[in-house]
């Protein structure tokens, strides 16, 4: 039992707590646990917390590390701001039905939480809630949330499978993003386009394969349907692995498709993936898997093999390469007129083959030569090497594939994205300014996604020199497709190569510190310092004194002294940047951030607010050292004190009770 000289209560609010840690159980009487009670209380392993308690204040047990268990009883309605944040033992927890909304923050970074029951008394999840929760499994979020904050279930990295309910009106940036394991969303109310990533899109649509019915708004039915023809290779391996024969059902009502193709691209790959109800549900069409009898004309002996490889007699068609060959890189010899169509078919199994290099003498190649499925999220490319002069439209069937030409008129032709495979030129031939501009942007893209995959063959490398100097040229084009999402291997290799200016890598600063992406930040500034280096500072000193710039630094000196030991905030100029805690909103359509409630609260507290940093500022409220946003910048410039959001908080009394 606790000692109740271990608690520091003031008309029912717990102030402090400042015992040994252990199993705490909290006195009654306390109807409120203040901000930072607990914080930091690493010894902590579990809280009682008494019948009155109507709320948790904010951080009130962040960073109580070896809290395991958490007693929350009925009354409370609100869990503040990372609250429990941090709390990296705590493995389950039960919210009663009193709460009605979960705080920023609240059970970020519990990466021990493996189970959390939401109750339907709940409106709102704020924005990080559970972000960082990589032991989370499932979660069900009740009727009656109608709101899930940006980042609410980010980097949850076991999160397999979520329920969003009709309630649901609008979803947060990133809800679920950076969560490798997730195959399925069901949200039968919420539009596609606010699931922004690729990623979580394709996720959706499977929901929508999965619980069709639940999907009543006609309008958005046949958005989720065009979405579903279209993004096949990304969807299929999800219902593969769910193994959910009624979402392939449904996959199928919309389509028209031959019992042949049925067994090569949809028969196969699901006994591959082991999803034994999608196979029984397959061969109930009529398609199940029988050795075909090769048609062979009455003249035609069996064709000849060598090394595994088909070819006909004369050697002048190559019909069928061997999966199962340890080769990864392939000659198709000299003298071979015509690949015939399907020659290099890997849907069936997988292959180390990575490299095929045509020669000269092919003249016809029937389309598609190339099929591989596309299991995982980054299978490694296919590099073809096309010959000089071929201007015959080129395409694979399935899979990831780059194909290099030698002329203007080969990689014109040529086909640099299809319904079916994601196909990106590599210009070999000459000079990137012989190709139009478009072509030069793909061929240049090629090279890019050769580096991505750490996969530079030989001929690739020798164009290396042009394409760097393309990209230099045409920075703002590759910062706008960055921009788009899913090129982060962009960013990495033009870091790598000293390829940014110091505009551009401000640019993406900016970009990835919006995104709270600490990775991508750190690497572009440590790229401006490594290339650019720190900018020297002004000698304040060395001014003569009727210097303009000194009068105006002696003044905010001035104005410092004057407001240092000052109590409270009344008549202090703020201006906010960057994401913060308690404060500020992101628009999930426009993606603009927001710090109206900020604005707010200062006003309130008799301070000045303003949009933008001048002389006449007295703070910048940042949470990022490194920011590189404008603000930022202007506040270095004039010597502006900067203060992180707890600063702020602390100065102007705490938030808002």
């Amino acid at each position: 039992m606790s000692n109740i000289n271990d608690f520091v209560i003031e008309n029912g609010v717990l102030i402090k707590y400042q015992g040994p840690g252990g199993d705490v159980v909290i006195p009654d009487g306390v109807t409120r646990i203040d901000d930072m009670a607990f914080t930091g209380c690493t010894s902590l392993t579990s809280v009682v917390i008494p019948e009155g308690v109507t709320s948790i204040g904010w951080t009130a047990f962040w960073r109580c590390s070896s809290l395991a268990s958490v007693v929350i009883p009925k009354g409370v309605t609100s869990i503040g701001g990372m609250a429990f944040s941090d709390c990296t033992s705590l493995t389950s927890v039960v919210i009663p039905d009193s709460v009605r909304s979960i705080g920023d923050s609240a059970f970020s970074c519990c990466t021990s939480l493996a189970s959390i029951v939401i109750p339907e008394g709940v409106t709102s999840i704020g924005d990080s809630a559970f972000n960082g929760c990589s032991s989370l499994a499932s979660i069900v979020i009740p009727e009656g949330v109608t709101s899930i904050g940006i980042w609410a279930f980010q980097d949850c990295s076991s999160l397999t499978s979520v329920v969003i309910p009709r309630s649901v009106t609008g979803i947060g940036k990133d809800a679920f993003g950076k969560c490798p394991s997730l195959n399925a969303i069901v949200a039968p109310s919420v539009p596609l386009q606010c699931f922004t990533d690729q990623k979580l899109g394709a996720q959706a649509a499977c929901g929508f394969l999965s619980a069709r019915e639940r999907y009543t708004d006609q309008k958005e039915c046949g958005k989720y349907k065009t979405y579903c023809g279209s993004q096949r290779k990304k969807i299929l391996p999800l219902i593969f692995r769910l193994d959910d024969a009624k979402a392939l059902s449904f996959y199928f009502d919309e389509k028209k498709i031959a019992p042949e193709i049925i067994t090569k691209e949809y028969l196969n790959p699901a006994k591959k993936a082991g999803a034994q109800n999608c196979v029984a549900y397959l061969k109930s069409l009529g398609v199940e898997s029988k050795p075909k009898t090769a048609k062979k004309k009455a003249d035609a002996p069996a064709n000849p093999l060598f090394d595994g490889v088909h070819f006909s007699l004369d050697g002048k068609k190559l019909i069928k390469y061997p999966a199962d060959s340890e080769t990864v890189h392939f000659d198709v010899p000299e003298g071979v007129v015509t690949i015939e169509k399907e020659a290099f078919n890997f849907l069936d199994e997988e292959t180390k083959l990575r490299e095929i290099f045509i020669p000269e003498s092919v003249k016809t190649i029937k389309n598609p030569i190339v099929s591989f499925w596309a299991f995982g999220d980054n299978p490694a490319p296919m590099f073809i090497k096309l010959p000089k002069g071929l201007k015959k439209k080129f395409y694979p069937d399935s899979g990831y594939c780059c194909y290099a030409a030698y002329d203007p008129a080969a990689i014109g032709t040529a086909c640099y994205g299809s319904n079916e495979g994601d196909v990106v030129p590599v210009y070999l031939g000459g000079k990137l300014d012989d190709l139009d501009s478009t072509i030069r942007r793909f061929a240049v893209f090629g090279f890019l996604l050769c580096s991505e995959y750490g996969y530079i063959p030989e001929e690739i490398a020798l164009i290396a020199n042009d394409c760097h100097a393309y990209i230099k040229n045409h920075e703002d084009t590759f910062i706008t497709t960055i921009k788009r999402g899913e090129s982060d291997f962009i960013t990495a290799y033009v870091a790598k190569n000293n390829l940014l200016s110091e505009k551009g890598a401000n640019e993406l600063l900016n970009y990835y510190s919006g995104k709270n992406d600490s990775e991508f930040s750190a690497l572009l500034l440590d790229y401006k310092n490594r290339r650019f280096g720190a900018k020297p500072k002004k000698d304040e000193f060395s001014l003569s004194d009727d210097d303009p710039e000194l009068k105006r630094m002696l003044k905010m000196n001035e104005r410092r002294e004057a407001i240092k030991d000052q109590v409270g905030i009344k008549g202090i100029v703020f201006v906010g940047t960057g994401n913060m805690k308690n404060f500020g909103w992101t628009d999930e359509y426009t993606g603009a951030h927001h710090l109206d409630d900020l604005e707010g609260f200062i006003i309130e507290r008799g301070g000045i607010y303003r949009n933008s940093v001048s002389s006449k500022t007295d703070y910048l409220i940042c949470n990022d050292p490194n920011s590189q946003t404008t603000k930022s910048k202007k506040a270095a410039e004039l010597g502006v004190t900067v203060i992180t959001e707890d600063e702020f908080l602390k100065m102007a009394g705490g938030p808002e009770q």
